[in-house]
């Protein structure tokens, strides 16, 4: 089992006192709320340890929802359009996007404040290229201005939710 493999190199690091937190993505087997690792390693401990979900996973998880919202729920691994833009991809001029003809129009209402904060931080050096391409398209979403290319689509994966 994973929490007992952690506790027992934990105990072997004589760091198991001193954890106070674990980091971990967001399958059930590690957040499930009888049996996942995170429970049954806190559990082990006797006591409440910080849960910090990778935040990867957790915008994967977030953003599954939101396209679920504006384009219905799939019923299958893959997103059939996703699919059918990566087949077409080598068609398609890659470029700078056009703006949007109803650019003043935002596809999402965001205040100001937000808005400052995505152009704040698309100035930001950023450690993984998802941040930036995650605040680009939040950009977009929100009516600014941005410039970005288009890249080709990775992997298509469903993430999902945990069933804590």
């Amino acid at each position: 089992m994973a929490a007992d493999a952690v506790l027992t190199l934990l105990k072997s690091w004589k760091c198991d006192s001193l954890t106070i937190g674990i980091c971990f993505d967001t399958t059930a087997s590690n957040t499930g709320r009888l049996s996942g690792a995170c429970t049954l390693l806190e559990i082990s401990m006797g006591r409440n340890l910080l849960w910090m979900a990778c935040r990867h996973h957790m915008f994967e998880i977030l953003l599954s929802d939101v396209f679920c919202v504006c384009f219905g729920p799939s019923s299958g691994p893959e997103i059939l359009l996703f699919k059918r833009f990566r087949e077409k991809w080598q068609d398609l001029l890659q470029r700078q996007p056009k703006p949007r003809a109803t650019a003043a129009t935002p596809l999402i209402a965001a205040c100001e404040q937000l808005k400052e904060f995505i152009v704040e931080q698309l100035q930001v050096n950023h450690p993984l290229d998802d941040y930036q391409e995650f605040l680009q398209l939040a950009g977009f979403m929100v009516g600014l201005t941005i410039k970005a290319t288009v890249r080709k689509p990775d992997a298509m994966q469903r993430p999902r939710p945990s069933t804590a």
